[in-house]
């Protein structure tokens, strides 16, 4: 029980937010709560809170250490010694925590290339598509994208895993995530899937660190030649680069007639517009505009 010289202690709303919350560690609590012999680990709950109020709050610094207490058995704990230790014993406790959480981001972070190796690799197997239709069975879904049974079961729980679809026993359906890798949907981010993680997009960014150190455009480093002069000569790449390009061009497209006005205006120029789908779309709502977009020739 938690007891106080003044009820305002355990009235304050901001009285419970001390900076370890409670689910942070409730065995660490309870395990404390029973060595104390304070009864249980809400009761030391709120004597730690209430112990931080006094210690941090000018109105009630005044009370003193003896302003709270918590009765544990016949002879009683007196709250300030009990709480503060287990409060100190709580900070090193979550800045371990704190240390490991950052140390799985860090790993997660890491693991992020091969994520995305996931997902080009579910782009071009066209797994949305074949799973667009409704759910399916590992063994349609084998047939249907070429690839051995045994190898995609594994690849399918890497997909589960990552939320593109949905384990439903012997059977397989799309997830709300992996939608987005449909083609067929407008602002589909299959193309870009594609496309950033295409062989010779992380060539170049092999050269990350060489450009750091000089200040200077690296891709020639890796393909002997310029970004456009590169895809100048590699059609499918370029092909790529703007289907990821025009993706979702649309959308954006509706976003700037839903959001700005083009009274007065008698040209847009779209510079480096790629294949004109944005503009295009720009124009279909102003045709009394005229419109020129502007990018190399190929």
């Amino acid at each position: 029980m938690v007891t106080a010289s003044s009820h305002s202690l355990l009235r304050k709303p901001w009285a419970a937010q001390a900076t370890f919350p409670r689910e942070s560690s409730p065995a660490l609590l309870a395990r404390t709560a029973v060595g104390l012999g304070v009864g249980t680990a809400h009761d030391l709950w709120g004597a730690v809170s209430a112990a931080v109020t006094c210690r941090d709050d000018p109105h009630t610094a005044g009370l003193g250490e003896s302003a709270v207490r918590v009765r544990g058995g016949e002879s009683g704990v007196d709250n300030i010694v009990a709480a503060r230790a287990c409060h100190w014993e709580m900070e090193m406790h979550m800045e371990s925590q704190t240390a490991e959480s950052h140390a799985l981001l860090v790993q997660r972070l890491l693991l992020g290339g091969w994520t995305a190796q996931v997902l080009r690799t579910a782009a071009l197997l066209g797994l949305a598509d074949q799973l667009a239709s409704g759910v399916k069975s590992l063994d349609e879904l084998a047939v249907a994208t070429g690839t051995e049974p045994a190898a995609m079961a594994r690849f399918l729980r890497a997909c589960v895993l990552l939320g593109l679809c949905a384990d439903r026993g012997a059977h397989f359906e799309l997830a709300p995530a992996g939608d987005a890798l449909r083609s067929d949907v407008p602002g589909s981010l299959r193309p870009a899937a594609l496309l950033l993680t295409a062989p010779w997009v992380q060539h170049a960014w092999e050269t990350l660190p060489e450009a750091v150190r000089t200040g200077r455009p690296t891709f020639s480093t890796a393909h002997g030649t310029d970004f456009w002069s590169y895809l100048a000569g590699h059609p499918r790449d370029q092909a790529d680069f703007d289907q990821a390009m025009a993706a979702g061009s649309i959308e954006r497209a509706r976003a700037v007639l839903a959001t700005c006005t083009f009274d007065g205006l008698e040209t847009i120029v779209d510079v480096g517009g790629g294949t004109g789908s944005f503009l295009a779309e720009l124009l279909a709502a102003v045709p009394h505009i005229r419109g020129v977009l502007a990018d190399r020739a190929e």
